[in-house]
């Protein structure tokens, strides 16, 4: 993505739902509008911004199964803080594992 698309979706999640604009800054992924599967191209146009869990989510809607390669497990922050949903696999040195 170049930098007009990351500033075309303000740096953040572009899904959009019934509440909205989700807008997350974290844990930021590429997502194919027609998925490169179904023969969509890694172009800016096909190309949108969006947060782990609404990737996995518009994934799963398209391709109607659960095809996520990744488990997700919830974490707190280690301060006690937020509790968000994140890929198992990363390295998260500044959350703990619920």
């Amino acid at each position: 993505m170049t930098g007009r698309g990351w500033r075309r979706d303000g740096g953040c999640c572009a899904f959009v739902g019934t509440e909205g604009r989700c807008g997350e800054r974290a844990f930021m992924e590429f997502h194919h509008v027609k998925p490169y599967a179904a023969g969509g191209t890694a172009t800016e146009e096909n190309i949108e911004l969006r947060c782990r869990a609404h990737n996995a989510y518009e994934g799963r809607l398209f391709f109607e199964s659960d095809i996520v390669r990744e488990d997700s497990a919830w974490w707190t922050r280690a301060d006690g803080g937020t509790r968000i949903l994140a890929p198992i696999c990363r390295s998260l040195p500044f959350l703990r594992k619920d």
